[in-house]
């Protein structure tokens, strides 16, 4: 067993438990409204597009949910740390970060709101889903949208690449 085999192994894990519970909600709600409506197969016929959308959508959350709990997780030993970092980063970036970018102009506050950690997965949801949700970093989406997702890939790939080489330091 290589090193990356363990980690991969572990972060899958994890990937699939938070997209099962992202995706969940999503398939209660779909089987409810399937069994109260007349006519089942038409309204799969004419909803069937968003059935991959919220699978999707669930996916990019569970990946970035999970490769952000590993970085946390591997920068301590004791797991009562590495949660207290998890929520101070998510919690204290979004608000710091939603506070400045909306008091600067919007040119400057769209740029500033990417750094927002908590809403990084959700601007890549929102584009899935065409929806617009609520966010305290509302200037982001004045961004393009290969912007948000080349912002969600680095962040996803330096925060996996961390927690990589952090194992591979700690079995060797």
């Amino acid at each position: 067993l290589r090193t990356t085999d363990y980690v991969f192994g572990r972060w899958a894990a994890l990937t699939t438990i938070v997209l099962f519970l992202a995706c969940s909600p999503q398939i209660v709600l779909l089987i409810g409204i399937i069994s109260g409506v007349s006519k089942p197969g038409s309204y799969l016929n004419e909803h069937w597009v968003d059935i991959p959308r919220f699978l999707i959508a669930g996916l990019v959350i569970a990946v970035f949910s999970s490769t952000i709990s590993a970085f946390a997780a591997s920068c301590t030993t004791r797991r009562n740390m590495a949660s207290l970092l998890l929520i101070s980063i998510c919690v204290l970036s979004t608000l710091v970060v939603g506070g400045i970018a909306e008091s600067v102009d919007q040119d400057t506050g769209r740029w500033i709101a990417l750094l927002s950690i908590a809403d990084i997965p959700l601007n890549l949801t929102e584009l899935i889903l065409n929806a617009e949700m609520s966010s305290v970093a509302d200037s982001s989406r004045f961004l393009a949208n290969w912007v948000k997702v080349a912002w969600y890939t680095i962040i996803v790939g330096i925060a996996g690449t961390f927690v990589l080489n952090r194992y591979r330091k700690l079995f060797t």
